[in-house]
């Protein structure tokens, strides 16, 4: 498994990490635009009311 970092909304809307690599502060972004909006409607989809596990497969 890969390190753990914490990641955040820039104001961009894009999801980052931060970190600091001895001289400098950066962003690298985790997801972006098109893939926080493609998470969204996922999620949308399987939280609807009536949604069971069985829909899944």
């Amino acid at each position: 498994m890969g390190e753990q970092k914490n990641v955040y909304f820039n104001q961009h809307g894009e999801v980052v990490s931060r970190g600091y690599d001895g001289r400098n502060h950066y962003e690298q972004i985790v997801f972006n635009l098109r893939q926080v909006e493609a998470i969204k409607l996922i999620i949308e989809k399987y939280s609807g009311k009536g949604h069971d596990q069985s829909q899944l497969n």
